[in-house]
């Protein structure tokens, strides 16, 4: 063997294919706004009904995002409801007393809102939380619809 080489081809072609995927892994992250190298805790909300969550999708507080769905969780025995696991930004802490809601937008996509709550006891990471689906616009245009109809001139 030449001194001159030291890794056979195979091998440089076995790292480059680590470095390919662990590259694709990152930029499928970043593409879904998960931040790898970022530090979150886990918390969990539970909802009868989530709209159109889906894993990657936003959590907001106020208006700033402050982390992502990382699972959905339904048990399919009991059937009582979905558990939504939340990545949050460890530097946020949340009152006892705090509710998530589900926000849906017109296209379909829908969010997830922190409201935060007043008390004094915080939450520890891994404990749960109610969460609410907050129909909004097309929620309150659908019950305006039979007003309008029965307005209308027949």
């Amino acid at each position: 063997m030449d001194k001159g080489k030291m890794f056979s081809k195979e091998l440089k072609v076995g790292l480059l294919g680590i470095l390919a995927l662990l590259i694709i892994y990152l930029l499928i992250n970043f593409f879904k706004g998960i931040d790898v190298f970022k530090d979150g805790e886990k918390y969990y909300v539970k909802f009868n009904n989530i709209g159109e969550i889906v894993n990657a999708s936003p959590v907001f507080l106020n208006g700033y995002k402050v982390g992502n769905v990382s699972n959905i969780i339904y048990d399919f025995k009991r059937r009582e409801g979905v558990v939504v696991e939340i990545d949050i930004d460890n530097r946020l802490d949340i009152p006892a007393d705090s509710h998530a809601e589900v926000n849906n937008k017109m296209l379909g996509s829908s969010t997830i809102s922190l409201k935060l709550g007043t008390g004094k006891t915080l939450l520890a990471a891994g404990d749960t939380l109610n969460g609410y689906l907050n129909g909004g616009a097309m929620e309150e245009a659908a019950e305006m619809i039979p007003k309008v109809a029965a307005m209308m001139p027949k």
